[in-house]
């Protein structure tokens, strides 16, 4: 998952409310870290979206993360 992705993702599955989560929620599985501190830190993207869908009960089926819409030619 690129970070991109992630961004994607994160604004599909939680709307308006992704931003304040990435930035506020302290997520044990990240080390006590936020969602933005563990990618500033280098954990990687698909990890760091794992920790936050399972922080927030997203089911696994709901987890598959939502790819960039492909450009219109």
């Amino acid at each position: 998952m690129k970070r991109s992705e992630f961004g994607f993702a994160v604004a599909h599955q939680f709307g308006s409310h992704g931003q304040v989560l990435l930035r506020e929620l302290v997520i044990p599985a990240l080390q006590n870290r936020t969602a933005e501190e563990a990618l500033e830190a280098g954990l990687s993207p698909r990890s760091v979206w794992d920790a936050l869908c399972s922080e927030m009960d997203v089911p696994v089926s709901a987890r598959v993360p939502v790819r960039l819409p492909q450009p219109r030619n």
